[in-house]
């Protein structure tokens, strides 16, 4: 079984889109009173949810990471991986994977944005953490696992992929929205606030021993290239 994806594999199980389970109040309460997208099978877009919004840190993580996580996030690290969920629900994700192998990261990024089946917009080169990065954004058409990474994507909504060359380590960065295709009008201002925050997320990372440390500064947020 692909090792990413496993904290999420209620997705797959329930109907193959959304995870069970996720709280989220009547169905007469819309998006705008917080509560869920109708008929999403609860994605929910309430901001108040269990977490821990702040500073977050790892140093298992490979390189270590640091980065602020947002009110109505939560965080989990198991398996060499992290992942961010916005809300109660597993439906919008930040997931953050090492490549293992590693090598030249501009062939890796076109590696990634040629995989089957996925619609791919144009490559930009920017800055995350004080390290070379490359970006794109892709909505596949079917769940897919991306070339050249573990990342396992549902196909149920868009996703946008950051790959960060951290002194020959690369590490690649998934934003990923879920939502049922027949629910993409009612839930456009759902997904627009995740891709925000999401981000918001990268903006802030930090590598190094020095990431999330009194000492840690330094301009260190993603700068895109015109």
């Amino acid at each position: 079984m692909n090792v990413l994806r496993l904290s999420t594999l209620s997705l797959l199980v329930a109907a193959g889109l959304l995870a069970a389970g996720c709280g989220g109040g009547g169905t007469d309460a819309g998006p705008e009173n917080g509560g869920t997208i109708p008929g999403s099978a609860g994605v929910t877009i309430e901001d108040e949810v269990a977490g821990s919004p702040g500073p977050f840190a790892s140093t298992e993580f490979e390189p270590p990471i640091s980065f602020t996580v947002p009110a109505g996030w939560r965080v989990q690290e198991e398996f060499g991986l992290i992942q961010a969920f916005r809300g109660a629900g597993e439906a919008q994700v930040l997931t953050f994977e090492t490549l293992a192998e590693g090598g030249d990261a501009q062939q890796r990024i076109e590696q990634m944005r040629g995989t089957p089946d996925i619609d791919s917009g144009e490559v930009e080169q920017t800055t995350i953490g004080g390290h070379d990065a490359w970006t794109f954004e892709a909505t596949p058409q079917y769940a897919t696992t991306i070339e050249g990474t573990e990342y396992y994507a549902l196909g149920q909504g868009p996703v946008r992929f950051w790959l960060v060359d951290v002194e020959g380590t690369l590490v690649a960065i998934y934003a990923e929205s879920s939502v049922p295709r027949t629910e993409r009008r009612e839930a456009d201002e759902v997904i627009a606030g995740f891709f925000n925050e999401a981000n918001q997320i990268v903006e802030r990372i930090e590598f190094g021993a020095a990431a999330g440390g009194d000492d840690a500064g330094g301009d260190t947020g993603t700068e895109t290239s015109p």
